[in-house]
């Protein structure tokens, strides 16, 4: 029927679709005999049933026979491909389950010398796993190995490699069930290890297996096989060719995970035979070799073979490592020693894999630690992940307490310093490895300076064992420190490392905060330790959040420095005192110093020297605080800063203990003077003077301190400190030169400068300032006249004015005397063109200019200093007793001179016109001597402003002419002056209208009439007129007589002048005005002012030294713009060696202050 109707062209294919679903198996059989005439999708549709009703059917025998049959010969036919030989592989599978046996069997049909079809091979290799297929294990692989001979393309190669696999799977699996099998094998154990090393050898022999392909791949599969049936004599036989082969395959670029599956079931079937053998010891390295090879191939997602391969790779080594513990640890510990990044992350990875496996003797341990350190050692960047999570598996099984374990530690640590580079996870790697360190260690080592740029990440890794500790009920272990000092940091040394990293709390983003939580978290109020009580656990728990509060609300921009600093010296103190031990504070004190000592620089030592003085003021034995102080007295000094630190220190413990610190720098100061106790004179003579310097360094810069910290009582003691002053450099030990006269006035100048600035100075006395005044004219008085080498005479000017106002004041005679040594000390030095000749080099002429300059400048500051020291009576200086006159206007004379040698210009010339009031007022004393003084320092004032008709005139002077040289002087200064110089000169002679001396009262009256005869008066403007009236006029009820008469005298000659040919009064002339203005009549030509200006004297001290400041520094003032201006391109230096500047940048001083009456506008 069916014939009939596949070959009826009236039959469809549609029609035949739709019927064949109603067929039965015998139905579907009839229709594939006729294959070739159906379509490709026809015969699919066939196949498919088929496979269905086969799979939902119990088949009789000779049905299932005869399907087989028909398939078989369909294939040998038709020779399907692709989805069709596929099916028909589903169809013989079908059957198969149900009748393995004659599926099997068809593969000894007779093929005619070719091999069954590949689909069958392929269906056999499935079927032979079946149940019911053990009988027919042995004839199958005996034919199966006579097919392999015959295998040559690929495609019949892999199908065979089917049937192997399925054999040699099914074969194990029924040798392991061994008896409790329902199923028999038809080949015995014996003969199927036979058959496994056979089929081994016929695949190595007639198969080329050294290429990448599915062969190859399916051959190592296989091979992995027949590895757990091959007489382990034999397999251990094979392993060094199998190593050969293998290493072939890697070079073939052959899929990894085939060759690591190998190896893996390789070394696992000779585990099982209890050892490895002769062979596989002898090829360890290159197996091992191979399976790093695998290892470091990159894990792909999308690829599961390629995460199977590694962990197929890190199996194999735990087996062997099994096998051979000791071989497999060196090799892998060579591989972790190499210089290629990828191997020692494999060897690390294996390592950890295999170190269950690993007896962790003490000399596994040696090694193992070995080759960390060289890996730490060498460092190299991709290693790091891995290494580090090595290390916490050494950490796991204590490697870290081993002595190498600190070279570890230091490791871990560094990679946890805040400004290295590495990843957020490797940092909390690190973090994690650390909290195995026990916290006493940790803290050690968070306060360890070389380990500063961790501190943050260590301090925040012990606080949070801290606080866990204490939530358990375990409370830290700063409470037991004291007990194993030498191995852990001490209480002391935390409390000052943390305090003293506190400082800048902003440091690497959060030092401050670190330090106090980890100062919070080590200190529970229920402390054990017996000093550290809970006095200073309720302080902290108070006060350290305080200060973390005031740093979360600020930020490094913003946070006030010096207030934080002293909020740390605060709790610092107030700690030291809840503590209240002496023997705690002794070993704090010398934590200090030993940590001065450390430091080089920076904010943190000077914090450190105020943090020891805080310390050390909080003790109340008197003989520790005497032994401290000598401590750091003697501590190292080189530094400016150490020796300011040491004067800061003293100053703090000065504010509770003053006596015990005069008393101690008194003692240390018989370093000074005291040949027998001294150690400088045991020092190389060549540094005995400059240790000398530093010594008398530190002891007046701590007086300094002393003195700015002391609210009086340093007062009472300091005339005796001035005393010990004078007596250090006269009983100097060592000898006197230059240098160390500068060390000395350095030194000593740092002192005078605080105490002149103190405003409590001027409340006491201190004899010794005249003496130490008298010593430093001595000084100067040393120095050479005809050349600036040093600085002394500078310094010792600088040390005169610092005592500017303190008392005794210094009497007339002696400042004169001193003007008169420090004018001859200066001015009688070379011109500057002469130094800069006489100077070596260039560099050497630039610094002789500049100290010149400043020995200049210090001479102006010198004679301001007199001024404000007394100033009433420098004015009058001319007018005290004739000695002092005399040696007074010499002097001025004498300046004046070297003044003419620069060739003053304008504004020097008219700033040394105020000279000529006071010198010609002078010369009308009735003591010649004095006249003739004034005639000569007038003389040498005519030089300098060039007045040279005059010069003979007051160079012969004498008593008995002085109202005709007062007269020639106005004729001359009327006619060849401006009108205002004019009015400033009468202005200033205003000011002697009120001396005591009544002589000068009446030169001033003559001066000022004189000049006003001279002067057109009729052409003077009203108000000036009046003032000179009102002026002169003041004086109308002068005690002396004869002044009296001379005052109206003269206003009627002043009236004379204003009206020639009548008389008329300055009210008459304003009523004139005034008619003026108010009649709108135009008033007759401008008249002429004298006075731009007016302001009436205040009869205070201040105005008093503004008029001495007129006559006397302006001069001095141009004096020193005429050596800025000859020598402008060398910078004037001035001031002291503390604080100087460039004269271009210090403003010139104030303009001559107003004198009673009127004044220059």
């Amino acid at each position: 029927m069916f014939i009939v109707m596949i070959g009826s062209s009236e039959i469809t294919d549609r029609n035949w679709e739709w019927d064949i679903s109603r067929k039965n198996i015998e139905d579907i059989m009839e229709v594939l005999q006729f294959a070739d005439q159906l379509s490709t999708d026809n015969v699919l549709q066939a196949l498919k049933l088929l496979k269905v009703k086969i799979l939902n059917n119990k088949m009789a025998t000779p049905l299932c026979q005869k399907v087989t049959d028909i398939i078989v010969d369909y294939l040998r036919t038709m020779k399907p491909e692709g989805e069709l030989e596929e099916l028909c592989t589903a169809v013989l599978m079908a059957l198969g389950f149900q009748s393995p046996g004659i599926v099997i069997f068809k593969l000894w049909d007779r093929w005619h010398n070719n091999l069954p079809p590949n689909c069958l091979l392929i269906a056999v290799g499935r079927l032979i796993h079946c149940q019911g297929a053990a009988s027919y294990i042995g004839v199958t692989w005996a034919y199966t190995l006579r097919l392999l001979r015959m295998a040559q393309t690929e495609e019949d190669m892999l199908a065979i490699c089917h049937v192997l696999k399925g054999l040699a799977i099914s074969a194990r699996k029924h040798l392991d069930l061994g008896t409790s099998d329902d199923e028999i094998m038809d080949i015995t154990q014996e003969a199927v290890s036979f058959k496994a090393y056979l089929t081994l050898r016929l695949l190595f022999n007639r198969w080329s297996l050294k290429s990448n392909n599915k062969v190859t791949e399916q051959a190592l599969v296989i091979t992995g096989h027949l590895f757990f049936l091959m007489p382990p004599s034999k397999l251990k036989n094979q392993v060094n060719r199998l190593t050969r082969w293998l290493m072939t395959l890697i070079s073939a670029k052959v899929t990894p995970f085939y060759i690591s599956q190998c190896i893996c079931q390789l070394m696992d079937a000779l585990a099982l035979s209890g050892c490895g053998g002769i062979n596989l010891e002898s090829q360890l390295e290159n197996i091992i070799g191979i399976l790093f090879n695998q290892l470091n191939e990159t894990v792909e997602v999308s690829d599961p073979h390629s995460a199977r391969n590694h962990s197929l790779a890190l199996k194999a080594f735990y087996i062997l490592t099994k096998l051979y513990n000791d071989q497999v640890v060196f090799l892998i510990r060579k591989n972790m020693q190499t210089s290629d990044p990828a191997k020692i992350v494999s060897a690390l990875q294996v390592f950890m894999d295999v170190f269950q496996e690993v007896p962790q003797t003490q000399q596994l341990k040696n090694e193992v630690m070995h080759s960390v350190i060289i890996m730490i050692q060498e460092d190299l960047k991709p290693v790091r992940k891995a290494l580090l999570n090595f290390i916490e598996m050494l950490s796991q099984h204590d490697y870290l307490a081993m002595p190498q374990g600190n070279v570890i530690i230091n490791y871990v640590i560094k990679l946890s310093e805040s400004d290295c580079s590495n990843e957020e996870d490797i940092q909390l790697m690190c973090s994690k490895i650390l909290q195995m360190v026990s916290l006493p260690k940790l803290i050690t080592l968070a306060c360890q300076p070389s380990n500063t740029l961790a501190f943050v990440s260590l301090s925040r890794t012990a606080t949070n064992m801290a606080l866990k500790a204490r939530s358990l009920g375990q409370f830290p272990y700063l409470s037991s420190f004291h007990l194993s000092p030498t191995q852990f940091i001490s209480p002391q040394k935390l409390l000052t490392h943390l305090v003293t990293f506190s400082l800048k709390p902003y440091r690497e983003g959060e030092f401050g905060v670190s330090s106090l939580r980890l100062l919070h978290a080590l200190h529970p109020i229920t402390s054990l330790h017996p000093v550290i009580n809970s006095n200073v656990g309720q302080l902290w728990m108070k006060e350290i959040p305080q200060m973390l509060q005031i740093l979360d609300d600020h930020t490094e921009k913003n946070l006030n420095q010096e207030e934080w600093e002293d909020r740390l010296l605060q709790f610092s103190g107030q700690s030291l005192v809840a503590i209240n031990d002496d023997s705690w504070l002794e070993q704090l004190i010398k934590v200090v110093l030993e940590r001065i000592n450390y430091f080089s620089d920076g904010e943190e030592k000077t914090f450190l020297y105020k943090f020891f003085g805080f310390t050390l003021r909080t003790s109340r034995n008197m003989k520790l605080v005497k032994m401290m102080l000598l401590s750091i007295l003697q501590s190292v000094h080189e530094d400016l800063q150490e020796r300011q630190g040491i004067a800061v220190a003293l100053s703090i413990v000065s504010m509770k203990h003053l006596k015990i610190v005069l008393d101690q720098l008194q003692v240390y100061s018989a370093i000074l003077t005291d040949k027998g106790s001294s150690f400088i004179l045991k020092l190389m003579k060549e540094h005995q003077q400059r240790e000398w310097g530093l010594v008398c360094n530190i002891i007046y810069l701590s007086y300094s301190k002393i003195i700015l910290e002391s609210k009086g009582d340093i007062f009472t003691h300091l005339d005796d400190i001035l005393a010990m002053v004078l007596q250090h450099y006269r009983n100097c030990i060592v000898e006197k030169d230059k240098n160390l006269k500068l060390e000395y006035l350095d030194a000593l100048t740092k002192l005078t400068n605080i105490l002149s600035s103190h405003p409590m100075a001027f409340q006491f006395k201190f004899p010794q300032k005249l003496e130490i005044v008298t010593f430093m004219v001595e000084l100067i008085r040393e120095e050479p006249l005809n050349s600036i080498s040093s600085s002394i005479r500078l310094r010792a000017m600088n040390v005169i004015t610092d005592f500017r106002k303190l008392r005794p004041l210094i009497e007339v005679e002696e400042r004169t005397e001193l003007l008169r040594t420090c004018y001859k000390s200066v001015l009688c030095l070379p011109p500057i063109e002469v130094l800069q000749k006489e100077a070596s080099s260039s560099q050497e002429a630039h610094t002789t200019v500049d100290l010149f300059r400043e020995t200049l400048q210090s001479l102006l500051r010198l004679m301001e200093t007199l001024i404000v020291e007394m100033p009433s009576r420098i004015q009058h200086c001319l007018e005290e007793r004739d000695q002092v006159k005399i040696s007074a206007t010499s002097a001025l004379g004498y300046m004046l001179r070297q003044v003419d040698k620069f060739k003053p210009g304008l504004s020097t010339r008219r700033e040394i016109y105020t000279f000529l009031v006071p010198l010609l007022l002078s010369i009308q004393d009735n003591n010649t001597e004095v006249v003739k003084a004034c005639g000569g320092a007038l003389t040498e004032w005519t030089n300098v402003i060039g007045w040279s008709s005059l010069t003979q005139t007051f160079r012969h002077t004498t008593l008995s002419d002085h109202i005709q040289v007062l007269e020639e002087t106005c004729r001359y200064l009327v006619s060849t002056s401006k009108t205002q110089l004019v009015g400033d000169l009468l202005c200033q002679s205003f000011g002697f209208l009120k001396s005591p001396q009544s002589f000068l009262r009446a030169a001033a009256i003559n001066f000022i009439g004189l000049t006003a005869k001279k002067l057109s008066m009729s052409q003077i403007h009203e108000d000036d007129v009046e003032l000179l009236q009102n002026a002169i006029g003041s004086l109308r009820n002068d005690p002396v007589e004869s002044i009296q008469s001379l005052v109206n005298t003269t206003l009627k000659k002043i009236d004379e002048y204003v009206n020639p040919g009548s008389v008329s009064t300055s009210r008459m002339s304003q009523l004139s005005n005034n008619i003026f203005k108010v009649t709108g009549m135009k008033t007759p030509k401008r008249k002429k002012r004298l006075f731009k200006s007016i302001k009436r004297e205040r009869d205070d001290g201040d105005n008093q030294k503004k008029k001495i400041w007129k006559w006397l520094q302006r001069p001095l003032n141009s004096l020193r713009n005429r050596y800025n201006r000859r020598v402008k391109n060398i910078p004037l230096i001035i001031g002291n060696s503390d604080k100087s500047s460039v004269l271009s940048q210090v403003p010139t001083f104030e303009s001559p202050p107003a004198e009673a009456g009127p004044t220059a506008k």
